[in-house]
Formats: C-alpha cells, structure tokens, sequence
C-alpha cells in the first residue's frame, strides 16, 4: 500500500488502489482502515501491514481479534465465524496452528492441535451429544485413540485411513461438520 499523509493532524489517506477505500488513525496510533471488499481493520500497522494487535470485521461476518504479522493472523487470536464456530489459540500465516480450540455451531467441542488450518495432532473432542473422542487426529480425521460414549462403553481406535465418527442419531463427524462447512470455506 502506498500512504500519503495529509495536513490534517491523523488523517491518512491511502492512494487509490483496488485494495484501500479510505484510512485513519487515531491519537492512540491505532487505523481504522475500510476495504474495497467490505471487510473493515482496526488496530496497529507497521511498514503499511496490519502488524500488532487488531480486528478485522471480514465482509462475510467473519471476526478476528488477535495478533497479527505482515497482513497475516499471526500468534495468539479469536476468529469468530459467521456460521457460529468459534476458534481460540494460536494462528500462523491465518491458518490455525499449534494449541487451540474450537467450538462448533452444533455444540462440539474442540481442544487440541491444529497444523495448517486442520485438526490435526493430539486433541480432545466432545461432541453435543456426550461423547467424547481422545487421541490423535490427522487432518481433522480421528486416527488414534479412545472413543468414549455416553452409554458407557469404550471403543480403542486405530486406523490408517478416513475415519467417519458415527454419532448416535446416524450422522457422522465428516458429514456433520467437516464436509459441510470446511469445503464451503476452503474449497
């Protein structure tokens, strides 16, 4: 982004591109920038990038507040969906990585490992309805470990492959969640 600043005292206009509608900066240092697209950022920059502490309110209803770096979710941070997810913990180049958790729209829980955006590592998840899966997962699949259901039995899992998570009424995690709504975001 190229930035021009004017004369009035925290007023700071961004040349006309295809990106930037209009920016301002507070007396606390912080921007209130308005894109093209919809979405809206709130917090510090540095080098012309969404750099530090902010928010961005994404067109699509999506909001994050966190850390940022160079542009990019980065360190510790909340995005809240639209469709109700709700994720906290670490991020890396906006994709979430590391510890964190996620609660879903449907009432699953999740808190564990991400790697690139996927469920993926150690992690526990509790599902609305009770049960509870604990081990490893691998690109959101449920590779390893123990599944405890609500009517008290338990099941040890290993498996090489996909695995579909069955819930009590028929459904499955894939189908639930994974199928529906990561494919629609990330497809």
């Amino acid at each position: 982004m190229n930035i021009k600043l004017n004369n009035t005292k925290n007023d700071i206009s961004f040349k006309q591109n295809e990106y930037v509608l209009d920016s301002k900066q507070d007396s606390y240092g912080n921007f209130k920038i308005s894109y093209t697209n919809g979405d809206v950022y709130y917090g510090s920059q540095q080098n012309n990038t969404n750099h530090g502490n902010g928010q961005m309110i994404y067109a699509n209803g999506d909001v994050y507040y966190g850390n940022w770096k160079n542009d990019h979710h980065n360190g510790m941070g909340q995005m809240t969906y639209a469709n109700g997810d709700i994720y906290y913990g670490n991020w890396k180049n906006s994709l979430q990585n590391g510890k964190g958790k996620i609660i879903f729209y449907c009432g699953d829980l999740y808190k564990g490992s991400f790697n690139s955006g996927y469920i993926h590592g150690k992690g526990l998840m509790l599902y609305d309805n009770g049960d509870i899966n604990k081990g490893v997962w691998e690109y959101c699949n449920f590779i390893e470990g123990t599944i405890y259901y609500t009517n008290g039995t338990l099941k040890t899992v290993k498996v090489s492959n996909q695995l579909h998570l069955p819930y009590s009424n028929g459904d499955d995690f894939y189908n639930k969640w994974w199928k529906n709504e990561y494919d629609k975001k990330n497809m």
